[in-house]
């Protein structure tokens, strides 16, 4: 039986397989800069120690990117934590604040969609600063489960059903890829690798407010679902990855149709035979 790849072997592979070749997105080569989004938790915590260490990609072309939310009391320590870390670890930092309640009242959005935005905005102006060609973060398997259920309980097509994608762009920027190495590994593995390498994560009490849509699908409704469904999490993992397979086929065959299919175009609209 062949042993299983360690995490850091998953993360380099995720790397290896855009590196040299661009699968249709940008190429990332060893000189590339690559922003790392860190919020201090254990997954980006893992992330950001993997690629410390070199084996992944050029520690000199790190950047790390951290906001401050400004919606906990810890918020300036957490952003402390990680521009500390990164410090010491030689990994320059971007650490931001943006009063995320006033932000999601401006923009008529709920405490998750700003903060996401807020999130995304920063990734993009770190990107650009230091002329990235890619931008990482910490999404783990759960979090692909969630996503999942999440878009279901929306209403989705194929698209949505997806769930997130191991490698995609970064939203607003589309020369600049968004790489999410931790999206097959589950969250108890990254915590052991937290442990066996001495990692002290932070953890965020706002987790558990069940308010939040993403923490009542993880701490209610998914634990409810697995006592009178057990597996339920494994089979959402394969209906993303199900959908995935679909998705990118009906893609291909309208990309190659399409040109023979098309009559007239104009501004916003087309004949088609």
């Amino acid at each position: 039986m062949m042993k299983p790849l360690s995490i850091e072997e998953r993360v380099l592979s995720v790397l290896n397989s855009i590196k040299g070749q661009g699968g249709g997105f940008p190429q990332v080569a060893p000189s590339d800069w690559i922003v790392l989004a860190v919020s201090g938790g254990p997954d980006s915590l893992t992330l950001l120690h993997i690629l410390a260490n070199g084996a992944s990609h050029r520690t000199d072309r790190l950047v790390v990117a951290h906001l401050n939310h400004k919606l906990r009391p810890e918020s300036d320590s957490d952003a402390e934590f990680v521009s500390q870390q990164a410090f010491e670890w030689g990994i320059p930092s971007v650490v931001e604040e943006e009063d995320i309640g006033l932000y999601a009242r401006d923009q008529g959005m709920s405490l998750e969609e700003a903060g996401r935005a807020a999130r995304y905005n920063l990734l993009r102006r770190a990107a650009e600063q230091f002329g990235a060609r890619a931008v990482m973060t910490g999404h783990n398997a759960q979090d692909q489960v969630e996503t999942v259920m999440m878009h279901i309980l929306r209403g989705s097509g194929l698209a949505g059903l997806r769930g997130m994608r191991p490698v995609t762009v970064l939203p607003g920027s589309p020369s600049v890829l968004l790489i999410r190495p931790l999206l097959e590994i589950e969250r108890p593995e990254i915590e052991e690798y937290c442990r066996l390498n001495k990692l002290s994560p932070l953890s965020d009490k706002s987790n558990l407010d069940t308010r939040f849509e993403r923490n009542w699908i993880r701490q209610q409704l998914l634990p409810m679902m697995e006592t009178r469904r057990p597996g339920v999490s494994r089979r959402l993992t394969e209906l993303g990855i199900l959908a995935a397979a679909d998705y990118e086929l009906l893609a291909l065959t309208i990309n190659q149709q399409f040109d023979t299919l098309l009559l007239k175009e104009g501004d916003g609209w087309v004949t088609l035979d």
